[in-house]
C-alpha cells in the first residue's frame, strides 16, 4: 500500500515536471515563418519558401507568441492613412489597425503608441493626415484581445521581459525613465536619465552623465562611472572608462577615446583592450574595432584575438555561428568562427541569420528587393518586392 502510494506520488512529480518541461519549451509554428513581399504587399513564407499566407498587407513584421503586427497604408510624411495592428496565424486580423506603431508581443503584452504630431486635413476632397519627421509618441500596452490594459501615457517603453519593462514620462522639464509592472504601476520610480531593459539581472541605467547599473530593487549595483556601456551578456559587459560621454540617445561628440573593459556583475575589470572598441559578447565571441588598423575582430572569454581585424566590416556580431561581413572591395559575405568565409553572397545587403534564414536585399535603397537565404547560401526565397 505505501509502495503504491510512493509510486503514485513521483508518477504525478513526473507528469508535472513533463508538463512544465512541455509548456516552457513550446513554439508556436509560425515561429519559423517569414514576412515576404510581392507586387508591395507583404505575406509569410515557411523556412522552404512555400508561402503560408498569401500577401495582402502592406506591411508586416516577424510573428511573435503568435501574432504578427501588419500594416495598413503606407508610413510617409503625407498619408492616406497609415495603421498598425496584428493576425493570427491563420491570418485572421485578430487586432484591428488602430494605432499608428505597435511593437510586437512579449509575455502578453505588446507596446502601443500614437503619434502626437499627426494632423489630419483636407485636400481636394481626399483626407489625408500629415506627420513630423521625427514623430513624437505617446505608449501604453495591449493584451491578446487587444485591450488596452495601460494606458498610453509614457514617453518611451521597452518590451516586457519577467514581468517588467523600462518606461518613460516627463517630469517638470525633463524626460525620466524607471520600470512598471504589467499593470502599469512603478516598480522602479523614473529617477534615470535613461535605462535599458534588463539582462541578466541588471540593467543599464544612465545617471548624472554617466553610465552604471542597477538591480530590480533599483539598488545601484555597478556606481554612474563610465563613459559608454552595453547591457550585460555571456555574464561580462562593455564598458568606456574616462574619455568623451557617448549619449544614450541623439548624437554624441567623440573627441577623446577611453579604454574600454569588459567588466563583470560585480564592476571588476576582467578584459582589458589596448586602443580598441568592444561590443558585447553573442555565442562566446565579442567583437573589436581597432583604432590602429581598419576592420573588425574578435576575441574569446580570455580575451584572445581568434579573429583579427584584417580589413573586413558589417557591424554585426555572430549569430546561429555566422557572421555578416563586408569584404575587401565592397564584396559582401558571412564567416564562420574561424573567419573563414562560407557564403559569397551576390547581393548588396543582408542581414544577420535568425530563425535559420537571413534577409538578403538588392541593396541598401528603401524601395530595394529583399528575400531569404540560409546557412549553405541557398536562396530560398529570391528577392521581390
Amino acid at each position: 500500500m505505501g509502495c503504491d502510494l510512493m509510486f503514485g506520488r513521483v508518477f504525478l512529480l513526473v507528469v508535472a515536471l513533463l508538463i512544465a518541461a512541455i509548456n516552457s519549451s513550446a513554439q508556436y509554428v509560425s515561429d519559423h515563418w517569414f514576412p515576404v513581399y510581392v507586387n508591395g504587399k507583404a505575406g509569410f513564407i515557411d523556412r522552404s519558401g512555400k508561402i503560408v499566407l498569401e500577401p495582402k498587407y502592406d506591411g508586416a513584421s516577424y510573428f511573435s507568441e503568435g501574432l504578427a503586427r501588419v500594416s495598413v497604408g503606407r508610413d510617409t510624411i503625407i498619408t492616406d492613412g497609415f495603421s498598425q495592428g496584428f493576425i493570427d496565424e491563420s491570418g485572421k486580423l485578430v487586432i484591428k489597425p488602430s494605432w499608428d506603431v505597435v511593437s510586437h508581443f512579449s509575455e502578453g503584452l505588446a507596446a502601443v503608441g500614437y503619434d502626437q504630431t499627426k494632423q489630419k486635413f483636407e485636400l481636394k476632397g481626399r483626407i489625408l493626415y500629415t506627420s513630423a519627421s521625427h514623430p513624437w509618441y505617446r505608449w501604453g500596452f495591449i493584451n491578446r484581445k487587444g485591450e488596452m490594459v495601460i494606458e498610453p501615457k509614457f514617453s518611451d517603453v521597452s518590451e516586457f521581459r519577467d514581468g517588467i519593462a523600462a518606461a518613460g514620462i516627463p517630469i517638470m522639464s525633463e524626460w525620466k525613465m524607471g520600470f512598471i509592472n504589467t499593470q502599469g504601476e512603478w516598480v522602479i520610480p523614473p529617477k534615470f536619465d535613461h535605462t535599458n531593459q534588463f539582462s541578466e539581472g541588471l540593467a543599464r541605467v544612465f545617471l548624472k552623465g554617466k553610465y552604471g547599473y542597477i538591480n530590480r530593487a533599483g539598488k545601484l549595483m555597478i556606481p554612474p562611472i563610465y563613459s559608454s556601456a552595453m547591457d550585460f551578456s555571456e555574464g561580462l559587459a562593455c564598458v568606456q572608462v574616462g574619455g568623451d560621454v557617448v549619449k544614450p540617445t541623439g548624437s554624441s561628440v567623440i573627441r577623446k577615446q577611453g579604454r574600454h573593459v569588459f567588466i563583470d556583475k560585480t564592476g571588476r575589470e576582467i578584459i582589458k583592450l589596448k586602443n580598441a572598441e568592444c561590443h558585447s559578447f553573442e555565442e562566446g565571441l565579442a567583437r573589436f574595432e581597432n583604432y590602429d588598423v581598419y576592420g573588425e575582430g574578435f576575441i574569446n572569454r580570455s580575451g584572445k584575438i581568434v579573429i583579427p581585424p584584417d580589413g573586413m566590416g558589417g557591424q554585426s556580431d555572430f549569430s546561429e555561428g555566422l557572421k555578416f561581413v563586408i569584404r575587401n572591395k565592397g564584396k559582401l559575405g558571412f564567416i564562420d568562427r574561424t573567419g573563414t568565409v562560407v557564403i559569397d553572397l551576390p547581393f548588396g545587403k543582408a542581414d544577420d541569420f535568425y530563425r535559420g534564414l537571413a534577409s538578403v536585399c538588392e541593396s541598401y535603397d528603401y524601395e530595394a528587393k529583399c528575400g531569404y537565404i540560409d546557412k549553405t547560401g541557398k536562396i530560398i526565397w529570391p528577392p521581390t518586392k
